[in-house]
């Protein structure tokens, strides 16, 4: 997913980097240089949010299994 589409379905989902970064696992800092291009965005939170964007998975779906697997680890 490039940089472009990464901050428009960002965008159209209405997601902060702050959101992105809680859903992901990952630092602000780390969704902030997908969105500047300096480092790719990782396939797997590239279909998480193409998912979310489809309408496949939910917002909701994706923060209870990070909750789950917070709790595991």
């Amino acid at each position: 997913m490039s940089p472009a589409t990464f901050k428009q379905t960002m965008d159209s989902l209405e997601l902060t980097t702050a959101d992105v970064a809680l859903m992901m696992g990952v630092t602000q800092r780390s969704v902030q240089h997908w969105l500047a291009g300096t480092s790719p965005v990782p396939q797997p939170c590239a279909l998480i949010l193409q998912g979310i964007y489809d309408g496949l998975l939910t917002i909701e779906w994706v923060g209870d299994k990070l909750v789950l697997e917070l709790q595991i680890n």
